[in-house]
């Protein structure tokens, strides 16, 4: 609860007297509110608050619920001066009452009076539905990173491949160079045998002339 106060003066100095300030729940364009569901104290704020002005030093003060804890949200505290022959004017005057802080000056806390409200099933529903929003957007949240992290393994091991079948590659393209520097190594032997041979064969003819004489 929060304590509310307020001091009242007549333009010619002193109190009024007999004036009572009336308190009310408040909800769209400042008519008084029916019910209000209040977290704490776990309570329904209903009907009116009476409190009488002290005739001596003109102040009064009231506690209440803060309008932040009150369900539907949006309502106000509808606050009017009365009194027979007070010369008072009966004009509401509206505050938004926080939950905590306090005691508050009446003027502090003036506010205008509110729009359109929901009701209690309405904020309810509203209230269900962005849980349910927050939910799915949590979900979602997560089925994304995941398909993310299974998409960054995948890249990953189709790079692991990729390598691995580059790597093989390289390996076999220094294979078949090995193996034809060998056969050319083989040919060129082969082929300066074959010169030498040759060259056998050319004597031996040259020769072959003296053998028969």
């Amino acid at each position: 609860m929060t304590v509310v106060q307020e001091t009242l003066d007549l333009p010619g100095g002193g109190a009024p007297a007999r004036v009572t300030a009336v308190i009310q729940l408040a909800g769209e364009d400042g008519a008084p509110y029916t019910a209000g569901y209040c977290a704490t104290p776990d309570a329904t704020v209903v009907g009116t608050q009476r409190v009488d002005v002290d005739p001596a030093t003109g102040a009064w003060s009231v506690d209440l619920p803060g309008n932040d804890i009150i369900t539907p949200a949006g309502t106000v505290w509808r606050v009017v001066l009365s009194g027979a022959g007070s010369g008072i004017a009966a004009d509401p005057r509206f505050i938004f009452v926080p939950s905590s802080g306090g005691p508050f000056e009446l003027e502090d806390l003036l506010t205008d009076p509110p729009g359109t409200i929901p009701s209690t099933a309405l904020a309810t529903e509203i209230a269900a539905r962005e849980a349910a929003d927050a939910v799915e957007a949590a979900a979602r949240e997560t089925a994304d990173a995941a398909e993310t992290a299974a998409r960054e393994a995948a890249d990953a091991g189709l790079a692991a491949a990729l390598a691995d079948e580059v790597a093989a590659r390289q390996a076999l393209a220094a294979a078949v160079s090995a193996d034809v520097s060998t056969i050319d190594a083989a040919l060129t032997a082969l082929s300066t045998a074959l010169t030498a041979l040759q060259a056998r064969v050319t004597a031996l003819e040259a020769l072959e002339p003296l053998l028969i004489e």
